[in-house]
């Protein structure tokens, strides 16, 4: 047998062999590298999440010790090209002294025309290195635009202008444009602000609105959370993440709109105060120098608009009949009297009052509403009046009583003369009762809860003068008007004043001589009564024979 022979044939198997052995081997190297990439891209996430969540849990620690718990970041800033070398920020820090809580004041501090401004922004969102949100003012006198100021891990990033021209969330035009506010700031404003490039990982974002005096304010939503990455977040995290913005946005909302209630009331009275005491000052007209001029009381009567005769048969009596006598009076004893009424609806009913006012001027005419269904209110926005009335009504006293009830003018006079210098003082015949909870019965008192339960099941009024006749000095009064929009009204006038009262410093002073019954004849040659009339009818109950004989016989013979 021929022994085997490969000839050319075999040459060529070879080098196919060898090329597959090459292709093979290079194949399984490159499968060797990219596993080895991919095991160390792996690691290096794994160490990126890890840093991740530390640096989250301190710089959450950090803002939940300077500004209150705030919950995981909602926002991803993705950049997908990051530079590779981010220098850090740059800026001027931010400084919590300089910021106010929750509202802030457009206006002079030494202006008497001051007025608080509720200022509401909120962070919208913040995505791909912006932040955007919202702002908007409840001021009748904006002083020009509203500028925002971002600050990223407490540095300042952008300041920014809040333009109009902006899409802007429903709830936005919701808040900003509630109860008809139509001032000049009540339109929203959108702002957009961009942030530099940062590194990856959880940052804290913090959006301030810009006062003219200097002083910020923290918007809704602020602290904000936020993650820059590089990379989209997956679907479900996506999904978490739309449904927890909806869930915060929605608390936010709340929130402001409890600030409504709560918050801005009670700074509006607070502006009012300050604005007051500048424009006391600005006069030349602070305690001590205008005590010379002062009333020593300012008696304000209850009257119902419709009531003209029974302001009649008052000023036939012991209200000075006409502004001559009013002039007299005040020259006499140095007090001045008000009929306090709420100007009715419609011109047919306004138009009799105000020529009551032009013949006699002594009605103070209160145009506001929700004040009808409670007198106590409608003395708060009597007080409120007088003080910073341009006749100067600033008293000593605020005397309260009714169109039907008979005073000696002498008697209360001499009383509140000899009690100018004992502080802060209610003055009445005080009483105290059960409060009723019963839709049946005309005690009803709906907010009967506020006054507590007692062991035995009920509960009880604070001590309180009655409705008729009552009196507080000089600084009460003043309070109750600078709190009136804040100041709860419950259903009686009486009951109302003493729960207003109950948590100050006051001196109770109970006397009979405010309560005297026009049945009793008069106690010729004993102590003078202040005031006359029937309990049972809150006033003289046959006022056209009663207030007269009443007068001449207990008031007039002893003057």
């Amino acid at each position: 047998m021929r022994p085997y022979h490969r000839g050319n044939g075999g040459v060529a198997t070879s080098k196919l062999w060898l090329t597959i052995s090459f292709v093979a081997s290079f194949y399984v190297v490159g499968r060797l590298w990219s596993a080895s990439t991919e095991i160390n891209y792996l690691q290096d996430e794994l160490e990126t999440v890890t840093k991740l969540a530390r640096e989250q849990k301190e710089r959450i620690t950090l803002a939940e010790e300077q500004s209150g718990t705030i919950t995981e970041p909602l926002f991803y800033s993705v950049r997908p090209h990051p530079p590779k070398n981010i220098p850090s920020l740059k800026g001027k820090t931010l400084n919590l002294d300089d910021t106010v809580e929750d509202f802030g004041s457009y206006g002079d501090e030494d202006s008497n025309s001051a007025q608080f401004t509720a200022v509401i922004a909120e962070i919208d969102l913040i995505e791909a290195g912006t932040v955007t949100g919202w702002t908007c003012s409840f001021s009748s006198d904006v002083p020009g635009p509203i500028n925002v100021v971002i600050y990223v891990d407490r540095v300042q990033v952008a300041d920014v202008t809040a333009v109009q021209d902006i899409d802007l969330p429903a709830a936005a035009r919701f808040i900003c444009n509630r109860e008809g506010n139509n001032t000049p700031g009540a339109a929203p404003k959108g702002f957009v602000a961009k942030f530099p490039a940062l590194p990856q990982g959880t940052h804290l974002l913090r959006a301030f609105v810009q006062l003219p005096s200097g002083k910020k304010v923290e918007a809704h939503h602020s602290p904000a959370a936020f993650i820059e990455s590089a990379i989209e977040p997956d679907g479900t995290e996506q999904l978490r993440r739309k449904d927890a913005i909806i869930l915060r946005r929605n608390a936010e909302l709340v929130s402001i709109l409890e600030e409504f209630k709560t918050k801005i009331p009670w700074r509006k009275a607070e502006a009012a105060a300050i604005a007051e005491e500048n424009r006391l000052h600005a006069l030349g007209k602070n305690d001590d120098e205008n005590e010379s001029n002062r009333l020593l009381a300012l008696i304000l009567v209850h009257s119902e608009p419709k009531d003209h005769r029974f302001r009649a048969l008052a000023r036939k009596t012991w209200v000075p009949s006409n502004p001559t006598a009013a002039k007299e009076l005040r020259e006499k004893l140095n007090i001045a009297i008000k009929f306090i009424t709420s100007m009715p609806a419609g011109p047919s009913l306004q138009e009799p009052l105000r020529q009551e006012q032009a013949e006699f001027q002594d009605l103070i005419l209160i145009e506001e509403d929700n004040v009808d269904d409670c007198d106590a209110k409608k003395v708060l926005a009597a007080l409120s009046l007088s003080i910073s009335n341009d006749e100067n009504l600033d008293s000593d006293f605020y005397v309260v009583t009714r169109d039907t009830i008979v005073v000696d003018l002498d008697a209360i006079s001499k009383m509140l003369d000899d009690k100018k210098s004992q502080g802060n003082l209610y003055m009445g015949c005080m009483k105290s009762g059960d409060v009723v909870s019963n839709i049946l019965s005309q005690w009803d008192e709906p907010d009967a809860k506020r006054f507590g339960v007692r062991n035995e099941g009920g509960s009880a009024y604070p001590v309180h003068a009655t409705k008729e006749f009552y009196v507080v000095s000089r600084y009460l009064g003043r309070y109750l008007a600078r709190g009136r929009s804040v100041l709860h009204s419950y259903k009686f006038e009486d009951t109302t004043m003493g729960a207003w009262l109950v948590g100050l410093e006051v001196n109770y002073v109970d006397d009979g001589k405010f309560c005297c019954s026009s049945k009793d004849p008069c106690m010729q040659g004993g102590p003078r009564c202040v005031a006359y009339y029937d309990s049972t009818c809150n006033g003289m109950c046959e006022p056209e024979t009663e207030m007269k004989k009443i007068y001449n016989e207990c008031v007039r013979v002893k003057s």
